[in-house]
């Protein structure tokens, strides 16, 4: 049979795709032992004492048995000493960091930072390291952070992200990229951030608005619409936002701008959901006491809220709900201050039974 041997680090290593032929009976030693012959010069050797891992998918393969019915064969080749741990490789910028920095930029990525987090750190760094060109790189968004490899390489475009669970796609190198002053835009939803770095634009310099509402479809709520239960989302669906107020669709947007975008509440829960493996707890609601994710918890209750909010989503659907129940719903305020809720807040954290009433 014929198996197609794919390198999970590829991009690192030059070792292309091959493909060998072997019996079904053949064991993955074997087929260790192939590899190491067929390279062993220059980036793409593989050492006699190098570790070879081998992956059905996203699952390890532990046994010296070759899996049946296998037609691709992924594997990581792992040099003596290379304890397999994330890496951040520094490619395409005149701006680097010292060995040290990278290191601890690295460290900061395996305690389990956050990807908006790494880029502040990154641009600190390169202010310290490259002071004569300090004006370069200014704001952290210019900083695009990218998993190299693996099973779902690309972008990490959520600032919120815990930027090591990439490991969970057999990704183990971060790429970064510097961008320009402003060559991006920033989208704030489910009290989060994304960035489009290098976005689509028109002839004039300009992003559409339904161009970005193909980016936020494709590249942010793919995870619902591909999913083994799939919610589908359309152009339609998202609203996109500036200051509160819904932009039209032929507004044209400068790049570096922010844009406010939200969804209907059962494509905002379901994707709230599907997301949640990826966000850290960083928060603690002061009502329930529980550690909770930053999508968790309301950015503002009401339009007008100037305060922080320290109160979880379901808290305040809670608190709405009992409400309800000696007060009309025009008559609702922030638990947390004076501000009156509008229909389009109750409906967003009511609980659908206390809505419907």
């Amino acid at each position: 049979m014929e198996v197609e041997l794919m390198d999970l680090d590829t991009e690192i290593s030059g070792r292309p795709a091959a493909k060998i032929s072997i019996k079904p009976t053949s064991e993955l030693s074997r087929v260790a032992a192939y590899l190491r012959r067929r390279y062993t010069s220059g980036r793409q050797r593989i050492p006699h004492d190098a570790q070879i891992e081998f992956y059905k998918g996203e699952k390890r393969l532990v046994v010296d048995e070759l899996p049946k019915g296998l037609t691709t064969l992924s594997y990581r080749a792992l040099h003596k000493g290379d304890d397999g741990a994330l890496r951040v490789d520094w490619n395409g910028s005149d701006l680097g960091l010292t060995e040290t920095q990278q290191e601890e930029v690295e460290l900061e990525v395996r305690e389990g930072s956050t990807v908006g987090n790494i880029r502040r750190t990154i641009v600190r760094f390169l202010q310290e390291s490259n002071p004569d060109l300090v004006y370069l790189v200014k704001d952290p968004h210019q900083i695009e952070i990218c998993a190299v490899g693996g099973l779902r390489p690309g972008a990490l475009h959520g600032s919120n992200w815990e930027a090591r669970r990439v490991g969970t796609w057999l990704c183990r190198y971060l790429r970064v990229h510097i961008m320009s002053h402003g060559d991006f835009f920033i989208f704030r939803g489910f009290n989060e951030e994304y960035i489009w770095h290098r976005p689509e634009l028109d002839r004039h310099g300009y992003g559409h608005i339904h161009l970005l509402k193909r980016w936020l479809r494709d590249k942010i709520f793919a995870v619902i619409s591909s999913s083994l239960s799939p919610v589908e989302v359309e152009d339609d669906d998202i609203r996109l936002l500036s200051h509160g107020k819904v932009l039209r669709s032929r507004a044209r947007i400068r790049l570096g701008k922010t844009i406010e975008f939200a969804v209907r509440r059962n494509i905002e829960d379901s994707f709230v959901r599907a997301e949640a493996w990826l966000l850290p707890a960083t928060e603690t609601c002061t009502v329930c006491s529980d550690a909770k994710r930053v999508s968790e918890m309301p950015r503002q209750v009401t339009v007008s809220c100037t305060h922080p909010v320290t109160i979880c989503k379901e808290c305040v659907g809670q608190w709405i709900s009992s409400s309800l129940d000696t007060l009309a719903w025009d008559r609702l305020k922030c638990p947390e201050c004076p501000q009156l809720l509008s229909f389009e807040d109750v409906r967003a954290f009511a609980p659908p039974d206390a809505f419907e009433r």
